[in-house]
């Protein structure tokens, strides 16, 4: 069979659909601005990974489109900028999964963000820098016993107070208070699954890293939105104009539907199905009614005998014939003096009895048509309607013509009035 640029390029659309489909449903299901959790990190990784594998099949698809002249630039454009949108949440995704990795709990929990516990472990860290997590109560209420005994040595038992006892009460004052923001700080922690052997001076390293790095992510996810948003506008775009010109609803629709934030995968389902819609229009013919058929009793036309029963006839065995295929190859092209150039592939031998366009009254008979006869492989026809100007046809826009065989068979032909 001849080569069809326009079925090629829509079996690329196709392909890439059924990945973008799934690339942009999990992204919705997993929440653009919840990667704080690992496994939504994992989710913006895969959708990421699905977008390479779709992009080529995307610009497949707008570059064929282009070439036969349908307005897909936009598209082009939408393809190249969509997958540094995903790239940019996939960083975040990596960021993220690297986090949990290394720092655990503190991260996935979301503790290092508290910037109580993170004053309270500076504190600490003052006291304390080289110990051990796990000590941190035994070292402060040492610390405050020994303030406590010191203020009880200078004030005589308590009775007389003087400079150096004030001093040593509010140290015990003071260590008493660390020692209460050590326990809400270690019940915390202790949630987090953090090595307690940590020391408080590397604690607060740690959490200083995890909330410079983690500062950085919701700008990335901002960005990578709004790259997916331009993309999607000007893909969206380009799949409407591909609908409107083949006339396909549904095509058109998904193309708006793209350009939506979270509607996007809807969109991409209805694109997978409009490609079917508009193959069919490209390939679909109505079958001929078969020699020797009976159309069926039916009690909604009135009283009518069933049908007799075919009385059967022996003759000697013969092949049953190919059927003949049509159907158009690339596109065609209807100007305002009314004549339709178009290409149709037929597997065999058979004659054009008439054309018309739909929608109209205009139609001819075979003096019309070069060449009446189709021959096998692809033919190049001509069609001479009457002229057009001024009858209400509207330049760029797609006509269908209706194409009568010599076997009843009727396909349909698309044209570009220009």
């Amino acid at each position: 069979m001849g080569a069809n640029p326009d079925i090629a390029s829509l079996s690329h659309l196709k392909k890439a659909s059924v990945l973008l489909v799934i690339a942009t449903a999990i992204g919705v299901i997993g929440g653009v601005f919840n990667f704080y959790y690992y496994e939504n990190s994992i989710v913006a990784i895969v959708s990421f990974i699905l977008i390479l594998i779709a992009i080529p099949f995307l610009r497949k698809a707008f570059q064929g489109f282009l070439q036969t002249g349908k307005n897909v630039g936009n598209g082009i454009t939408g393809a190249k900028i969509l997958p540094w949108g995903f790239l940019l949440i996939a960083i975040v995704g990596i960021i993220a999964v690297g986090l949990a990795v290394k720092y655990g709990g503190v991260y996935t929990t979301g503790v290092y963000d508290n910037k109580n516990i993170l004053n309270d472990l500076e504190n600490i860290a003052k006291v304390l820098p080289d110990q051990p997590l796990y000590n941190g109560s035994n070292a402060l209420g040492y610390l405050a016993n020994q303030s406590l005994e010191k203020y009880y040595e200078y004030s005589l038992g308590g009775l007389i107070s003087n400079s150096k006892a004030n001093y040593y009460y509010n140290q015990y004052e003071y260590y008493s208070n660390l020692l209460s923001e050590y326990n809400h700080v270690n019940s915390s922690l202790n949630r987090t699954g953090i090595s307690p052997d940590i020391t408080f001076t590397q604690v607060v390293s740690e959490f200083h890293t995890i909330s410079t790095i983690a500062s950085i992510m919701p700008i990335l996810i901002i960005l990578g939105v709004i790259l997916e948003f331009v993309a999607g506008a000007l893909i969206g775009l380009s799949i409407y104009n591909v609908g409107r010109f083949y006339s396909s609803i549904l095509t058109w629709i998904s193309g708006i539907l793209i350009i939506i934030p979270f509607t996007a995968f809807v969109g991409w389902i209805l694109t997978y199905a409009g490609v079917d819609d508009i193959v069919n229009k490209l390939t679909g013919r109505s079958m001929p009614m078969q020699p020797g058929y009976q159309q069926p009793y039916s009690p909604q036309q009135g009283y009518q005998s069933p049908p007799q029963p075919m009385q059967p006839t022996y003759q000697p065995y013969q092949p049953t014939p190919q059927p003949i295929i049509v159907y158009q190859t690339g596109n065609g092209q209807l100007t305002e003096d009314g004549k339709a150039v178009f290409s149709l592939y037929s597997n065999g031998q058979i004659q054009i009895m008439s054309a018309s366009i739909d929608n109209t009254t205009i139609a001819v008979g075979p003096d019309k048509i070069i060449p009446q006869t189709l021959s096998q492989g692809n033919n190049s026809v001509m069609i001479q309607f009457p002229p057009l100007a001024n009858l209400g046809f509207i330049k760029q826009k797609m006509y269908t013509v209706t194409i009568t065989l010599s076997n009843r068979q009727s396909i349909k032909v698309y044209v570009i009035f220009t």
